[in-house]
Parts: C-alpha cells; structure tokens; sequence
C-alpha cells in the first residue's frame, strides 16, 4: 500500500511512502499537518521540532524517535566525519592494503560469518577498540567479523560504557604460589570496591562445569584464550582500584604488557606437601595440577620470584 500527499504551493513534491517501510522521513500526513500548524500558530521552531517523531531502524526494529533525535547512520557520518579531520592516522590506515589484506584474511578465518549471531558477516571488528588499543590493530587474535546490527549493539555498549567511565589509578597485583596454597582464599580477604580478579584457573572450571582442577588440555586451550582476551582489555583500562590476577607460576609478559599501571607480585609462599595434602583432602590429582605444580617449581629453581612479596 502507498499513500502520498497533496502537494502546498511552494513546497516540493513529497516522495510516496510505504506503509511498514523502515523510513528516516516525517510521516507525510503527520509531517505536514504539524507544519501547516506551525505556519499558522505562534509557537517557536524548538516546540515544533519536539512534537514531530521520524520512523528509524533501532536493532533491527522500526521504530518511532523524536526527530531532533540522531538516526545510526547520522552518527556513522558524524563519526567518520570527526576521524577524517581529527585522526588522520585512522583513516590511512583502514584505507591502506595491509588492513584490506587482514580483513580479507579474517573473513575467510571467519567463514564470512557474524561471529555474534551467525548472520552473513560485513565488516571486521576489534574486539578491543583500535582506539583503545593502537598498537593492537593488526593481530588477528583480537579482530573478529561482524553483521552490521551486531556491530552497532557493540560499539553503543562500548560508548555507554565509556559515558559512565570513571578514572581510577589501577592497580595490578599479580597473585602466584601452588595449587592449594590459598590465592584465591588471599585475593578475597584484600579485596575491595571496584576491584576485579582474573583467576583462569576459575575460568577453566566455568568453561568444564567440573571442578576447578578437573580439566583437560584442550579446556586449558580455551581458557588461555579467555585469559589472553583479559589481558587486553586490562591493558588498556582504568576503571577499577586494583586487577587481581591469580595464577601459579609468574607470567613473564605481565610486567611490559601492562607497562602504564603499577604491578605488583606476590607469592603465596605455602610449602608443597601442605598444598598436596589439602588437595588430596578434595580428591583432586590431575595432570593439571601437576603442570601447575612443575611450573612453580621451575619458576623456584630460577629465581623468577625473587621481586615478589612472600606471604607464609
């Protein structure tokens, strides 16, 4: 079905428009009705503009908004408006052949799927925004493909999140010792307010639904993965008091990865057979936790804890 309306004199022709169309125009009828209002009554331009509403795409929905209000793609063009004159830098580089080359090399990773939804993919994202993370731009490991809708939904999380963002003075306190040492039972008695903790160990049982040490190798695999993603994301934020990151043995990258936050390292220094024995309290023996085990030990035998704080 199609309406169109009378054309006033001195106006242009209106365009027809189609009932249940998503569209980013007035409604011609109430458009129109509300101008010839505004011709004939004393009311300022500001009061008009407030009671006309526009037909946009919101997730996917047609839905009503005030017109003043900003449709998505106003806000792309405003967006890529303010990079071109602000970060030229942006611009060079998603318009330079080693980022078509990457993107193209995502896609087809990808199989040229929305990696949210599962819809035909259009676009690839950095998982960590490019803004927040410059020297990132490139890794694979952080880009991933995306449907437009899915895209939209995540950058308005982000800008939301931003918005509300607070700046804090982040510390990281890296927390290392045997399985059964009693990190994890440390982090929660010095934790405080806007504190998070980074335990990949609990990361494994959430992603086995077993228990915490009662894990194989390729579960080890996803929570790496999990815990690599973390890291990003802890690099380059500030808005927490303190990161609690909890592991056995000392993640050597930690120190230069997270280079603008303070660091600290302490080792939860409880000896092995006290660990071995509480573990055998909870009938937990698996190759997990004899890796974890060895990797202390090593870091031990070379002096890889020598700057952490030693608790008892």
């Amino acid at each position: 079905m199609t309406v169109s309306k009378t054309v006033h004199a001195g106006s242009s022709p209106a365009k027809p428009v189609h009932v249940g169309q998503p569209s980013e125009r007035v409604a011609v009828f109430v458009g129109q009705r509300l101008i010839d209002r505004w011709r004939l009554a004393d009311i300022s331009r500001e009061v008009f503009v407030m009671a006309i509403q526009k037909l946009v795409v919101v997730n996917g929905r047609p839905t009503l908004v005030d017109y003043s209000e900003p449709s998505r793609q106003e806000r792309d063009r405003n967006y890529s408006s303010d990079r071109r004159q602000n970060r030229p830098e942006y611009t060079r580089f998603y318009s330079s052949s080693i980022w078509r080359k990457t993107r193209a090399q995502v896609l087809l990773r990808d199989n040229g799927e929305c990696q949210h939804c599962g819809m035909p993919a259009t676009m690839v994202d950095h998982i960590v925004p490019s803004a927040d993370d410059w020297t990132d731009r490139l890794d694979p490991d952080n880009l991933q493909a995306l449907c437009d809708s899915c895209h939209h939904i995540k950058t308005d999380r982000e800008e939301r999140a931003k918005q509300r963002e607070v700046q804090r003075a982040m510390t990281v306190t890296v927390v290392c010792g045997y399985p059964g040492s009693g990190r994890a039972s440390y982090v929660q008695q010095h934790e405080a307010e806007h504190d998070i903790i980074i335990d990949k160990y609990a990361l494994m049982q959430s992603l086995s639904g077993r228990g915490k040490y009662d894990v194989d190798a390729d579960i080890d695999d996803y929570a790496e993965l999990a815990y690599e993603l973390l890291l990003r994301k802890v690099k380059v934020d500030t808005r927490y008091n303190r990161v609690w990151i909890i592991l056995a043995g000392p993640d050597t990258r930690l120190d230069s990865l997270l280079v603008s936050h303070n660091v600290e390292h302490i080792l939860i220094d409880t000896d092995k057979s006290t660990c071995m024995d509480r573990l055998s309290k909870l009938d937990i023996d698996s190759d997990v936790v004899t890796e974890l085990m060895r990797q202390v030990d090593v870091a031990k035998a070379t002096n890889q804890f020598d700057k952490f704080i030693k608790i008892k």
